[in-house]
Parts: structure tokens; C-alpha cells; sequence
């Protein structure tokens, strides 16, 4: 379980492209294993609890516990993945280089390169590409580093309900599921409760107070 104890607070985030600043909203929050959608427009505190969790950002005025022990940034970034973005520092790798290190690492995976590939229906064509440049492929391919690197909670940045009526549904939705039924947290930061209400096993609502 992923508890979470919150101030109202600023986060800053650093991604590719620059760094975003988002609010987390006070509040006491839990998580177990499933889908946990954080349903609330953008700017409502969904998105910063996520990008929180996902382990990209310090979060002074927040206390995290895993498994009823305190964790810290660094912690949590061992053990969470962002959606859609390569690891830290990873922003060059190419989406198989990446993969199979993280395969290396993760001496408790049985799978081979190409179990990972085809689990996430992965076009080898893209391989040797970054995640950045793999189009719409790349959602499903930062689950695959994820899971390869033994990630326990998967963590989505703001996703619209445009967007997931047009894409996310189709490239997310069914790898959202895999994830669960092996086990793992997913943090799914949404507009609504059309992105993905459907298979959460916990719906929490946030309210844009302006």
C-alpha cells in the first residue's frame, strides 16, 4: 500500500521539454495494487499527486509511506515509473537499450527481451529509437522499460478526456489492465471519470477550487 499525507504545495517537476510546476492538494490518500484514478480537471491537485509518486520531484511538505515505511524521493523513484517518459537521465537511450538494461537490473525477471516486447505488443521496427520518437508507441513502450526495471507503481501525467477518447484508450487502457493483474499500482491522473472509470478499482475525485 502507497499512503500519502499532503499539504496543500507547489511541486516542481523536471521533464523533457522543461519543468512544470503543479500543485498537490492537502489530503490523506491511499493506494493499493489496481487502478486508481485520480479523476479532477487540470490544475486540481490530480496530476501533481501523481508526478509526486512517479519519485521525479522532492516533496518536503508531504510524507509517503510504502508498505508502512517512510520513503523518500529517491526511494520512490526505485520503485515508480512515469508514463509515457524514459527513466532519468535516459532521455537519449534507445527504447531497446534501455529495456535490456533494465532487464539486466531486474534479476528477478525471467522474461527475454522479446517476451517484454511482445507482452507490450512493441513494433520492432521502433526499437532502436528513443521513446521519444516512437510516436504513439511510446506509452506502451515506457510500460515495457518499467516493467522490465521491476517498477511496482506506474504513474500517468495529465491525461484529457479528448485524449483518451482518441488515443490513450486504445494505447493505454489494455496495458493499464496488465499491469493490475500482475500486481501493480497504477496512478492514473484524469479528466473524468470517461478516462478509464470503467476498469479503476478506485476512483478518488479532485475539485478545482481556482
Amino acid at each position: 500500500m502507497i499512503e500519502v499525507n499532503a499539504h496543500d504545495t507547489q511541486i516542481a517537476v523536471k521533464l523533457t521539454g522543461g519543468t512544470f510546476t503543479r500543485r498537490v492538494k492537502a489530503g490523506n490518500y491511499s493506494f493499493l495494487p489496481g487502478i486508481n484514478l485520480l479523476a479532477g480537471t487540470e490544475g486540481s491537485g490530480n496530476d501533481g499527486l501523481s508526478l509526486l509518486l512517479s519519485g521525479r520531484c522532492g516533496f518536503n511538505d508531504c510524507t509517503v509511506t510504502a508498505d508502512g515505511r517512510e520513503v523518500r524521493r529517491r526511494e520512490l523513484a526505485e520503485i515508480s515509473c512515469l508514463v509515457g517518459h524514459a527513466p532519468p537521465h535516459s532521455d537519449r537511450v534507445p527504447f531497446r537499450r534501455l529495456a535490456e538494461r533494465g532487464l539486466r537490473k531486474n534479476r528477478t525477471s525471467l522474461l527475454t527481451f522479446d517476451d517484454l516486447a511482445g507482452k507490450f505488443l512493441l513494433t520492432s521496427a521502433r526499437y532502436g529509437r528513443r521513446l521519444s520518437y516512437m510516436g504513439n508507441e511510446r506509452w506502451r513502450a515506457s510500460l515495457a522499460v518499467g516493467y522490465a526495471y521491476g517498477k511496482s507503481v506506474f504513474c500517468t501525467p495529465f491525461l484529457s478526456a479528448e485524449g483518451w477518447e482518441k488515443l490513450y484508450r486504445y494505447a493505454l487502457k489494455p496495458y493499464l489492465e496488465l499491469l493490475r493483474a500482475d500486481g501493480m499500482t497504477v496512478i492514473l491522473a484524469a479528466e473524468n471519470e470517461s478516462c478509464g472509470g470503467d476498469i479503476a478499482d478506485n476512483i478518488i475525485h479532485f475539485e478545482n477550487e481556482g
